[in-house]
């Protein structure tokens, strides 16, 4: 059995060079305002269809970095969670 989420042609490539970006600026300095605002301006087409996506792929991210007992490949996963979750989030419910 496969589950799969279709890709949306505009979020997917947004949200992950977001979500790469915003793992920079978390690497370099924590917090740093400038860098994080310069990674949320890539996902304005996301924002513009999903509001509220940059803010919790952000928090996400933080989340990933502020927890000190992962080691590198965990928090390698739990950034791509990250921004799978987003992916998923952006799209709207499936009428039932």
């Amino acid at each position: 059995m496969t589950f799969r989420v279709a890709p949306t042609a505009a979020g997917e490539p947004a949200l992950d060079a977001a979500t790469k970006c915003l793992d920079r600026c978390h690497k370099q300095s924590p917090g740093q305002g400038a860098c994080i605002d310069d990674c949320k301006q890539l996902t304005r087409t996301v924002e513009a269809e999903a509001p509220g996506t940059t803010d919790r792929l952000g928090a996400c991210v933080e989340a990933c970095h502020a927890d000190r007992t992962l080691a590198d490949t965990d928090r390698f996963t739990c950034l791509n969670n990250c921004s799978q979750t987003a992916k998923i989030a952006d799209k709207p419910a499936a009428a039932q």
